[in-house]
């Protein structure tokens, strides 16, 4: 964790966005190691936000699937879902051009199936009905909760 705290002023300073967005993906996943979920989602948050303005669609993928995991340890199934779904979407449209897309596929699908055995079947098949459709407005809606 030392490495990355000292690392994220660096990046910033010289402008190494890329760096920055891997950076405080690190952060996030040390947090999430220490069982921290509120934090390692601050973390993972701000990395989407530089991993989007930068396209980086694979290590959104990540960060999303780390950012749904950090939800789910904080009962926020809704939005764990979201972050899911969204991710699931960038597989199918951005990881044409990837040499394994499959990996990331397979990760996400991981990821929803663990939550839909976690919560149940019927709350589950709830959630999906209430999310699916405002995925993507309900991760925008966590982004800014950054701000």
């Amino acid at each position: 964790m030392a490495y990355f705290k000292q690392a994220l002023p660096s990046r910033r300073e010289v402008g190494n966005r890329s760096g920055e967005g891997k950076t405080l993906n690190g952060l996030g996943l040390c947090y999430m190691h220490m069982q921290q979920p509120a934090l390692a989602a601050a973390y993972f948050r701000q990395s989407l936000s530089v991993r989007r303005a930068l396209g980086e669609g694979r290590r959104q993928i990540r960060t999303l699937n780390n950012l749904g995991l950090c939800y789910i340890d904080l009962n926020r199934y809704d939005a764990a879902l979201a972050c899911f779904l969204v991710a699931r979407a960038l597989c199918e449209n951005v990881l044409v051009l990837e040499d394994d897309p499959q990996k990331y596929v397979e990760l996400t699908q991981g990821n929803i199936d663990g939550l839909d055995k976690k919560v149940g079947e019927e709350k589950f098949a709830a959630l999906l009905a209430h999310v699916e459709p405002i995925a993507q407005q309900m991760v925008e809606g966590a982004l800014r909760e950054q701000e």
